[in-house]
């Protein structure tokens, strides 16, 4: 039978690893997020390259794309 402290010390390193399980899914789940988002604003720099190429004005990309003016000149 196992003594108290043996007990706790085994209750401990479960929550150790509970919690590091917890916080690795969690980074899991925030870096598909941030991957999402880095994808569509790539999307939309490589969409907003091709109507510029297009002689499309940077006023029109940006009501297109929700880009910012400043972000499409960037793109030049």
């Amino acid at each position: 039978m196992l003594n108290h402290i043996e007990k706790m010390k085994l209750d401990y390193e479960s929550g150790l690893e509970t919690q590091w399980t917890m916080g690795r899914a969690e980074g899991k789940v925030e870096g598909r997020a941030e991957g999402k988002v880095q994808g569509k604003v790539e999307g939309k720099q490589e969409f907003a390259r091709k109507l510029m190429n297009k002689g499309m004005s940077i006023q029109e990309i940006s009501d297109l794309t929700d880009l910012s003016i400043e972000e499409i000149e960037k793109l030049k």
